[in-house]
């Protein structure tokens, strides 16, 4: 199919996405949409883009293998393990200590992460429950991983990831967890035995539902789900989550995605790190194991919407081990203070962090590196309003260097803002040419819109750069990786979207 869909079918087209999924087709994602079909069209033999909606459109096997083959292409989500870090700083500081203490008389745990992708959101859950409970005997831990792509659960439950999983993962936990397998890493056994995987449908599946275990849970994480329905379908599936959360389960979305009215007992607690929202009637003020946040903390903008999850490696930031200075030494040099806020913000301690930068920023207030690294700290707080003001502040001290733009095209890109993202990505190769991360997130970009031929040029570019580099050149932006096991993935990934093209 050569020609573009009537504007009355592709209406047809989005509404019955919308029905049947939830999913809300912008008008980004036509150009995507119409590529879809015409893909399917092909595979199916048929001719005609209204046959193809009428397979779509009824009921019967063949409709579910259908919509399963479909929304596999529309829903081509990106994951790694323990996006967010400044969310997962707080499910392993507070939120899972709670929940562990508070369950401690039955000894039950149970989590759903809904919209799972490939698995690394719910096998870093997984993770984390056996570092804080390394004793499970006599527990029964519930970890469930659904998604509407059932191409992507099959993956999960292999439980087998590339290097590009692990970006801004540190390499201790990599080793500690996986072993290598044929050029990939394996998820331990015992971790694997945690999760349990299955497709699912937020917006038409009926639950809470005592067949497919998913009730009285104890936390639930959908993030990066809600940006995509629109409003109707939010409300119905975020009062299908409450009903399905015990009387004090948490739900973790991403920064600013829950909008508008929410279910009269489903409260929003405030963290540095994010916003959690616990079900119950009345919310009990504070408790010895959880603390009511003094105002000065929990005073901040409402973060825009998408999840941002920045590590000091990401941004090219390497960690610096230094120590403290103490009340009795003398103030530290613009240096050191600079060393011990990199230090900070590899711990994850971005408050920490971010006071011994103002103190920077404020005798040197064109320092790149203090600006960058506090653009970063914020952002990793949802804080986008001031991350997007430090990004700014420190391309005008210096509008030569990089890692600036690259920091506030991340930060625009999980607030939607597509057009000034590729803007962005365009101006950093100007600036560097050979900047390899920028070809390869454009070619991204590129895909999510359908513009299959831009998105293969540049990764052909990216391509063509990384195999000039030796093969053991990390590429900051992406954590410890090589350019080698750069290049690797990038092959794969050329060959697996070759072999889907009509």
């Amino acid at each position: 199919m050569n020609q573009s869909l009537p504007n009355g079918l592709q209406v047809q087209f989005a509404e019955l996405v919308a029905t049947r999924t939830g999913l809300h087709i912008s008008p980004h994602d036509l150009a995507k949409l119409q590529k879809i079909i015409a893909g399917r069209m092909k595979c199916l033999q048929l001719s005609d883009a209204r046959a193809y909606y009428e397979i779509l459109a009824r009921d019967g096997a063949e409709n579910r293998q259908e919509w399963a083959e479909f929304t596999g292409l529309l829903t081509t989500g990106e994951s790694y393990f323990f996006r967010d870090k400044g969310q997962f700083a707080l499910l392993r500081n507070h939120i899972l200590p709670e929940i562990i203490n508070r369950n401690q008389p039955r000894r039950s745990l149970r989590i759903w992460s809904a919209g799972c992708s490939t698995g690394e959101e719910p096998y870093s859950l997984a993770i984390l429950v056996t570092e804080l409970l390394p004793e499970q005997k006599n527990w029964q831990i519930f970890i469930l991983g659904t998604d509407l792509n059932t191409a992507a659960i099959e993956k999960a439950r292999r439980g087998t990831y590339s290097v590009w999983s692990f970006r801004g993962v540190h390499e201790d936990l990599k080793t500690r967890y996986f072993h290598p397998s044929h050029q990939q890493w394996e998820l331990d056994a015992r971790i694997r035995s945690l999760v349990h995987f299955r497709p699912g449908n937020l917006f038409q599946d009926s639950f809470p539902s005592r067949s497919s275990g998913i009730h009285d849970l104890d936390l639930i994480v959908c993030r990066n789900v809600f940006i995509y329905f629109d409003q109707q379908a939010r409300s119905v599936v975020l009062q299908k989550f409450c009903q399905s959360l015990n009387d004090e389960g948490y739900l973790l979305t991403g920064h600013g995605e829950v909008r508008g009215p929410q279910p009269r007992n489903l409260h929003a607690k405030r963290f540095p790190e994010s916003v959690i929202y616990q079900s119950g009637e009345r919310m009990v003020a504070g408790s010895a194991n959880h603390p009511t946040l003094s105002p000065n903390l929990t005073r901040a903008r409402a973060p825009a919407r998408g999840t941002w999850s920045p590590s000091s490696r990401a941004a090219g930031f390497p960690p610096q081990l230094t120590k403290r200075a103490s009340p009795a030494q003398e103030v530290p040099t613009p240096q050191t203070a600079l060393q011990e806020a990199e230090q900070l913000v590899q711990r994850e301690n971005y408050r920490l962090a971010l006071a011994k930068l103002e103190g920077l920023i404020h005798q040197e207030p064109r320092n790149l590196s203090a600006l960058t690294l506090s653009a970063q700290a914020h952002a990793s707080l949802g804080d986008y309003d001031e991350a997007t003001r430090r990004c700014r502040q420190a391309m005008a001290a210096d509008s030569l260097a990089v890692t600036p733009y690259y920091l506030l095209a991340h930060i625009l890109e999980h607030q939607g803002d597509r057009e000034a993202v590729k803007t962005l990505f365009k101006k950093i190769l100007y600036l560097d040419p050979t900047f390899t991360p920028a070809y390869l997130e454009l070619g991204a970009l590129y895909d999510r819109e359908g513009d299959t031929d831009r998105a293969r040029k540049m990764r052909a570019i990216a391509l063509d750069f990384l195999k000039r580099m030796p093969p053991q050149t990390v590429v900051n932006a992406y954590g410890a990786m090589t350019a080698g096991e750069l290049t690797a993935y990038v092959e794969k990934m050329v060959d697996e979207k070759r072999a889907l093209e009509p």
